[in-house]
């Protein structure tokens, strides 16, 4: 019963064996990335950039331990 709203919405079969590629792992990509995750889709994160300490309060996938790390590389990790 968990998930019972999104079953009646989508196929869950279908949406379990999908793919969906997301383009930076910044601000929007890590709350998209958390949430499709949530929902059992699996991702591609794709993002070249570093994680830096001045973005933290808007990238709410990565912590100070983070910082200097690639953002696709942690994104993968913790999701």
């Amino acid at each position: 019963m968990r998930y019972n709203r999104q079953n009646k919405l989508l196929d869950q079969e279908k949406l379990t064996s999908s793919t969906i590629a997301i383009i930076g792992v910044g601000a929007l990509g890590t709350v998209a990335a958390e949430l499709l995750a949530r929902a059992g889709v699996n991702l591609l994160l794709i993002d070249r950039d570093i994680i830096e300490e001045s973005n933290l309060q808007r990238q709410t996938l990565f912590t100070e331990a983070d910082v200097g790390r690639s953002k696709a590389v942690v994104g993968k990790e913790k999701l």
